[in-house]
């Protein structure tokens, strides 16, 4: 197959009634995603090929029938964050220059200020309540298009399209700031989606609980994985409550459960999960973020049987570039796993120069899974793609004997003090330890010396903690606590408490944002 909308088809001839989606009291098949989405994208042809098309949906079969919808009739589907502002939102429709947006009606009051100014771009409107636009004609209620009998055979339904033809544009989480589309073509996505199948056997039989949303990369690799092997996935709108997952885990005889390392932490911190019926959970898997070692330690000891896959990738890569299998992570619990099949891991210096295994530097991949580029971003293209077939991830990490693949951190993230390197997460995960701190984030400042604070006049590089208190606790018994397990130079000198960190919807740190309030808090 070289079309994502081929293997839909493909899936559907196979399981027909077999649900794909539910949610809730919902349900939709594999048919009646391949008719509902044929309808749809009839509708879509009046529009020029390759035409970016936004969907500010959440996770819903109706996400599902507009996702496929675009890509059949040969456009480009640009997911959105429901949960943006209003500007966030705008820049990246403009900057995509999107020419439809899917919404219902939470996302057309978030986008109310660019219907009015924008009066090229159509909104189609995927909700039962009344709306209206200042503009009226660009206002399309979908519903009744997905009535029309018609099918997309022989319709001219994607039959321009080449595999190397943009289907999805992925906008990147904004850990430093602005964000950047990620084109990703079919065969990108379609090369992944093998890959990952390859390495985990998801089976027919699968439930899976999706908490993650489909507008990010992971979302979609989880969409497509178990659209070919015929699984069913099931949508869970409340992962920032455990109970909730702990109960469509339960309810829902759910055989497989994906996440990044802050829900499987609230899952073990904040539920009762020890004492929850699981009998179906059959495998977990873990990505996004950088995995803490009690996480694993401690979901291993409460479900032994249960296998857990951790795994490594970016968005540019359509999700996944290595997976540590469960027999591995014993041996290996520092490790993000051995390069999935067609990808190519490479550790490099700061010259380019190929490092020798167990030597520390950039990793860059490469594979038939790498983006096409940024859109419009020529420059920032260059610089991640220095080969057609390759990234240059921004990663430090490294390879041994045998190409497993250890990270160590972020490159932009790195923080020197007195010539040594340290990363934020090796900070972060011993603070996470202590029984009465939720969450942590850590932050390099420079050169503070002459601001009046608390934190006194600090030459150089300081580093200082953000962290989330569960119950009372002290800077100095946390400062303690840090002392027992990290070298003198990476104990925080100073610790804030804070409600929350800023982070991505993958669980990311926004560094940038915890740098800015600690800079606020100082220039006053």
């Amino acid at each position: 197959m070289q079309f994502i909308q081929e293997v839909l088809k493909k899936s559907t001839q196979r399981y027909g009634d077999k649900p794909f989606i539910i949610s809730g009291d919902h349900q939709l098949s594999y048919s009646d995603l391949e008719r509902l989405s044929d309808c749809l994208a009839l509708h879509l042809l009046r529009f020029e090929p390759q035409t970016p098309m936004g969907i500010l949906l959440p996770n819903s079969t109706e996400y599902l029938i507009c996702y496929f919808a675009i890509i059949k009739a040969g456009h480009i589907a640009v997911p959105l964050n429901l949960s943006y502002k209003e500007e966030a939102l705008s820049n990246i429709i403009q900057d995509s220059c999107q020419k439809a947006l899917f919404v219902n009606h939470l996302g057309l009051k978030k986008v109310a200020a660019l219907a009015r100014a924008d009066k090229y771009l159509s909104f189609f409107y995927f909700d039962h309540k009344k709306a209206a636009l200042p503009e009226e004609k660009l206002l399309t209620h979908v519903y009744p298009l997905l009535d029309n009998q018609e099918t997309s055979e022989n319709k001219g339904v994607g039959t321009q399209a080449e595999p190397d033809d943009i289907a999805l544009i992925i906008y990147t989480s904004g850990t430093t700031g602005k964000p950047k589309g990620v084109c990703l073509t079919h065969k990108n996505l379609l090369s992944n989606m093998y890959s990952i199948v390859d390495r985990i056997r998801i089976r027919e039989d699968d439930r899976m609980l999706v908490i993650i949303s489909f507008y990010y990369s992971y979302g979609n690799s989880l969409i497509l994985s178990h659209l070919l092997q015929g699984a069913t996935l099931i949508l869970n709108q409340n992962k920032q409550f455990p109970q909730c997952i702990l109960d469509d885990l339960e309810h829902q005889a759910c055989t497989s459960l994906a996440g990044v390392a802050s829900n499987f932490a609230i899952l073990l911190k904040r539920s009762n999960i020890r004492k929850r019926n699981l009998p179906k959970l059959r495998y977990v898997t873990l990505a996004g973020e950088q995995v803490a070692d009690w996480i694993i330690t401690t979901f291993r000891q409460t479900f032994p049987k249960i296998d857990m896959y951790i795994m490594y990738g970016q968005t540019e890569a359509c999700a996944r570039l290595t997976i540590l299998p469960p027999a591995e992570l014993e041996k290996r619990a520092d490790s993000v796993g051995r390069p999935i099949k067609d990808v190519v891991i490479q550790i490099i210096d700061d010259q380019g120069n190929l490092l020798a295994p167990n030597q520390s530097g950039e990793v860059v991949a490469g594979g038939p899974n790498i983006m096409k580029g940024y859109w419009n971003d020529t420059p920032e293209t260059a610089k991640k793609k220095r080969t057609p077939d390759s990234i240059y991830t921004g990663d430090i990490g490294r390879l041994d004997e045998e190409e497993y693949l250890y990270i160590e951190g972020r490159k932009d993230e790195m923080i020197k003090v007195g010539g040594e390197r340290i990363f934020p997460g090796e900070i972060e995960e011993i603070l996470k330890r202590h029984p009465r701190i939720s969450d942590a984030g850590v932050v390099g400042l420079k050169d503070i010396k002459g601001f009046s604070t608390s934190l006194e006049a600090f030459v150089g590089t300081t580093i200082i903690a953000f962290v989330v208190p569960e119950s009372n606790v002290t800077e100095s018994e946390l400062i303690r606590f840090s002392n027992d397990f990290l070298q003198y130079y990476k104990i925080p000198k100073k610790i804030i408490f804070i409600e929350s960190i800023p982070q991505t919807d993958n669980g990311k740190i926004q560094r940038y944002k915890l740098l800015r309030k600690l800079e606020e808090g100082l220039s006053r």
